[in-house]
């Protein structure tokens, strides 16, 4: 910044003649009782004659701003470690979904594997039981096919009807089991 002709040393912006309302608010500047804002240097203010410029030392900010700003930073770092923890979560679920996947897929292996062996199985059963395979492994053994086959039919049994008397069981000397009310 170039330097007005006014005095101002070069490189120090001019300050407003008013601070804002909003400024003093914050913190940042208060009233000191000469009528100048404290904390900040006086451009205007150059060298004395008697020695160097009249400097005074910057007021650190408030409580209340360092009170909120200390907020500012817990609500900062709890939202980050929410959002590393629900980072951390998802990358488990997603470890935990490929594992599944991968025992998914070992267990459906298996599961053809099984089944194919089931149906070999089946079919091996079907062709031993047929009736020619049972002739040839009598015929394997010795025996012969008889000469004269007589079939006997059996009577079918009668229904029970309801009011049938069924015969009881004898008493016996051990105690009933029908539990007590």
């Amino acid at each position: 910044m170039a330097a007005t002709g006014d005095g101002a040393h070069e490189g120090v912006p001019e300050l407003p003649d008013e601070v804002p309302e909003d400024l003093l608010d914050g913190g940042w500047f208060e009233v000191a009782p000469d009528g100048t804002e404290d904390g900040v240097d006086d451009p205007h203010v150059g060298p004395s004659a008697d020695g160097p410029p009249q400097l005074r030392v910057a007021r650190g900010p408030s409580r209340d701003l360092l009170r909120r700003r200390r907020r500012a930073r817990l609500a900062v770092f709890g939202v980050a470690a929410l959002s590393a923890a629900s980072m951390f979560t998802l990358v488990a679920f997603h470890v935990f979904e490929a594992q599944s996947a991968f025992s998914l897929d070992k267990l459906d292996n298996e599961l053809s594997v099984q089944q194919r062996q089931y149906w070999m199985l089946r079919d091996q059963v079907a062709t031993l039981s047929s009736p020619e395979a049972v002739s040839k492994a009598a015929a394997a053994l010795g025996m012969v096919r008889p000469s004269d086959v007589t079939l006997l039919h059996a009577p079918s049994a009668a229904r029970f009807a309801a009011s049938a008397g069924f015969p009881t069981p004898l008493p016996t000397s051990y105690p009933s089991i029908v539990p007590r009310p």
